[in-house]
């Protein structure tokens, strides 16, 4: 369950950080594994925004040691299956792993809406 106030109270403190001590997007790149063509200009979009700098910040200081985050892409592995749009699995997150169909978004970013749902494993 979501904890709104414990989110809150430790977004202050992130936030009342100095920025000197982290840049979000240059130390990302050392706790996520990702395919830079396709997710680096996304990476960038959320880490520009105070929400998913936040997201990011907790996910630095909260990744178990020695763990990283893996994003993949499981778009063409979807379309090799033969699967029509709507058969297609969403996007998902496992174990540190991050899966993202990309089928499901148009050439801009924006979601499909008929195929916009997240789903957690975990």
């Amino acid at each position: 369950m979501f904890n709104e106030e414990a989110f809150l109270e430790d977004a202050r403190k992130i936030h009342s950080l100095p920025d000197k001590i982290l840049d979000v997007r240059r130390e990302i790149n050392k706790f996520i594994d990702y395919d830079k063509t396709l997710f680096s200009k996304a990476l960038d979009d959320i880490c520009n925004n105070i929400v998913g700098n936040t997201m990011f910040r907790f996910l630095i200081t909260k990744l178990p040691p020695g763990r990283r985050l893996r994003i993949i892409d499981i778009g063409p592995e979807q379309t090799r299956i033969g699967a029509s749009l709507i058969g297609q699995d969403g996007s998902s997150y496992l174990d540190c792993t991050v899966y993202i169909n990309h089928n499901v978004y148009n050439s801009s970013g924006i979601g499909i809406p008929e195929r916009q749902y997240y789903l957690s494993m975990r």
